[in-house]
């Protein structure tokens, strides 16, 4: 379906829902607008349609001009704002696909485009961030102190972005980077606005109207003597704070320069130029003239930072991530859609598996969700697509699973869990099988299948609707499939809940992702996968692991991570149901690596009241877990976690991290203690994000499968370079 390689280029601005660019032939039509505030690339033609939608692109519509390129390739259509990727999709429809001529820009009430440019051939990323405009600052700092005039325009500023490049002079050193506040007419100086850098953070913060004082932190070794860009964005109620072009920190509430001035001065309102004030900070007379001021590089009483600053800037309006990654002048990477709606005639693709084979080449699973984007019940298969070369080039996808029926009454496989055999040569995927109509919230008791895994007969309940499947007990089904030929051909679907399931429990499924083959130790070459349990329908779920010390011919359930499973002694023994009486005791979706001596770490999912991610070490390859511990310093919001080792032994850590209100902030954490604490933080998506699912790449990088919700799975290439200080 690919058409020649275009690049489109062009300027656009507008103030609401508008139609920039289009093009339309007798085949079909493409264009770019604005939707309910969102910029959104629209594809309607025989071969596909497309809806890809920069959701996260929140800062276009405040008719300020933007760069906006759009390439359409192999690779499929990439959109790019102010000089960065915002969305992607795997359509690959231009001109010729459509019966097209040429592209337009239509008349819009609400917007206006300029500088249209078609070139027929793909710009890289690095290419289209440097053709990119840099924002133009509102005032610029010139000197350690902004001029009256200046500092009185600024002060009225209800939202904006500060700029600053500074650095220390040595390690612990620290100060005031900048500094607003009251001069009064005798000379005195009240401060009102800082940011402050300290040997373990940096603070911003500031005295309300009201004499409230309002503070934003983010930790970090940030005095240790290196430059630094640092960029302080307030609007949409929220603060942000960047360090060298990475989003930090997103702190709900909002202050700014207007929120600090008292009300009235004794000569005039706070921020406007009295009488007496002048272009100087102190008048003709030599006395200290009354006014609003703004400085760097020390507070307002003079105190000076023990370092420099040499680039400050004050911007108007809050800055695009992107803008913001260009004036730190941060190297773009590449990413591509790998699975996303419509591709195929799908509603969704979800949950993300990537394992890298020491081939180099790279395996991608995914949910197929036909009809609709939800969960079981619901018509669901296992797809993936294979990369021979590391992530560089991708075969077309492949149904490894197929599922009967339709809909939400059609049967699902869903959760994908990979692993390598390295004895074998065997590629793994443990995956959860719901029959027709069902899911996690309205599946029984049992196990379904003999002692041999066939399933057994099930006559169904008046009024059981399994929408034309095959009739099977109405539980989970936990299954396996391999290839023996790197993901190329599979082995049919076989059932494994005779060997790893019991009677009372309703769900046994896997934390999906990937699983591990242990190196070291007394265990090695056994194969442990993450799978949570539960004894009711939605509710009471743990973790444990299931492992197999033949190559995945069986396999064993270990403990739970509490200790309430039968296999633990007390429950099996008394013959009872284990119950979870407290909820925030519940564990769920989790991820495995290998510890030193071939100890294995859990990370999971929890409803802890913490809000932390929850961690246990085990010390016998899977089978029993120590205490479980919060992670301080890495947060958890109900979403999905993965951890892997990179190839120079430090541990690297994802998860969506912060509710926006939507699950979202994909953050990469780096450990070099063995997943004791993690102080390097990279944010890779500060917007919508969900699931992702890693794997080292063999030039130290890292491969991310990373997933929006509702649009689709993306691989992104992270570079080595991000990975450190």
């Amino acid at each position: 379906m690919a058409d020649t390689s275009t690049t489109l280029l062009f300027r656009c601005r507008a103030w609401g829902d508008s139609e920039l660019l289009r093009a339309e032939g007798t085949l079909g039509s493409a264009s770019f607008s604005i939707r309910n505030e969102v910029p959104t690339w629209t594809v309607h033609c025989a071969q596909r349609e497309s809806l890809i939608e920069c959701e996260d692109a929140t800062t276009v519509i405040d008719g300020r001009w933007h760069d906006i390129a759009i390439t359409i390739g192999a690779r499929g259509t990439h959109l790019f704002i102010d000089g960065y990727l915002a969305m992607c999709g795997t359509v690959d429809v231009g001109l010729h696909a459509l019966g097209a001529d040429a592209w337009h820009t239509p008349q819009s009430v609400a917007g206006e485009v300029t500088d249209l440019r078609v070139l027929p051939h793909l710009l890289s990323e690095a290419e289209i961030a440097a053709s990119a405009q840099r924002p133009r600052p509102f005032v610029e700092f010139a000197a350690n102190h902004l001029a009256p005039f200046d500092a009185a325009r600024v002060s009225p500023l209800t939202e904006g972005t500060l700029w600053t490049r500074f650095r220390t002079r040595g390690h612990g050193q620290t100060g005031t980077i900048l500094s607003a506040g009251m001069r009064g007419p005798s000379g005195e100086v009240t401060e009102l606005l800082a940011v402050r850098v300290d040997t373990g953070a940096i603070t911003y913060t500031a005295r309300t109207a009201g004499g409230q004082w309002r503070s934003f932190t983010i930790e970090g070794a940030w005095a240790e003597g290196q430059w630094h860009d640092l960029a302080i964005r307030v609007g949409q109620g929220a603060v942000e704070l960047y360090i060298d072009g990475f989003r930090q920190a997103h702190i709900p509430g909002q202050v700014f320069f207007a929120d600090t001035a008292p009300t009235t001065l004794a000569n005039g309102r706070a921020g406007a130029p009295t009488s007496e004030a002048s272009e100087e900070p102190y008048g003709r007379s030599g006395e200290p003239s009354s006014g609003y001021e703004v400085v760097i590089g020390q507070d307002v009483n003079g105190q000076r930072l023990f370092g420099e600053v040499v680039r400050a800037a004050i911007y108007d309006h809050p800055l695009s991530d992107a803008q913001i990654k260009g004036l730190s002048q941060v190297r773009p990477i590449s990413t591509c859609a790998l699975f996303d709606r419509g591709m195929d005639g799908a509603a969704s693709y979800r949950i993300p598996s990537l394992l890298a084979l020491p081939s180099g080449a790279l395996i991608a699973g995914a949910d197929q969700r036909t009809s609709i984007p939800n969960d079981a019940p619901n018509h669901i298969q296992f797809v993936l697509r294979r990369s021979p070369d590391g992530g560089d080039t991708w075969e077309p996808m492949q149904v490894v699973i197929p599922s009967e029926g339709h809909g939400v009454s059609g049967a699902s496989v869903i959760d994908s869990c990979s692993v390598y055999d390295r004895e074998r040569g065997r590629l793994i995927v443990l995956i959860d099988h719901f029959p027709g109509g069902v899911g996690q919230f309205n599946a029984v008791p049992g196990i379904g299948v003999d002692a041999e895994g066939a399933l057994l007969p099930y006559e169904p309940a008046d009024g059981e609707d399994f929408g034309g499947t095959t009739p099977a007990l109405p539980t989970s089904y936990l299954c396996m499939v391999t290839s023996d030929d790197e993901g190329r051909t599979w082995s049919a679907l076989r059932h494994l809940n005779h060997q790893v399931k019991e009677e009372w429990m309703v769900f046994l499924g896997t934390g999906p992702g990937t699983g591990i083959q242990i190196e070291q130790g007394p265990y090695a070459g056994r194969l442990v996968i993450p799978v949570y349990v539960s004894s009711e329908a939605g509710v009471g779920f743990c973790a444990a692991a299931v492992y197999s010390d033949d190559g995945g011919d069986t396999w064993v359930r270990g403990h739970s991570v509490l200790g309430v499973y039968p296999g633990s002694g007390e429950a099996a023994s008394s013959g009872g149901v284990p119950r979870l009486e407290d909820p925030a005791l519940a564990t769920y979706e989790a991820t495995l690596v290998e510890l030193s001596g071939g100890r294995i770490l859990m990370l999971m999912r929890n409803q802890h009241p913490s809000g932390m991610v929850v961690r246990a070490i085990s010390e016998d390859g899977g089978h029993h877990w120590g205490e479980l511990d919060p992670l301080p310093d890495v947060p958890e919001i109900f979403s999905q976690p993965n951890v892997v080792r990179l190839h120079d032994g430090r541990l690297c850590f994802m998860n969506a991290s912060q509710l926006l209100p939507f699950r979202g902030n994909g953050v990469i954490r780096v450990s070099e203690d063995e997943g004791c604490t993690w102080p390097l933080a990279r944010t890779l998506n500060p917007g919508r994000h969900v699931y992702q699912s890693m794997a080292p790449l063999p030039d130290g990088g890292l491969g991310v499968l990373w997933e929006n919700e509702w649009q689709g799975l993306y691989f992104t290439r992270v570079p080595a370079e991000w990975l450190t200080w």
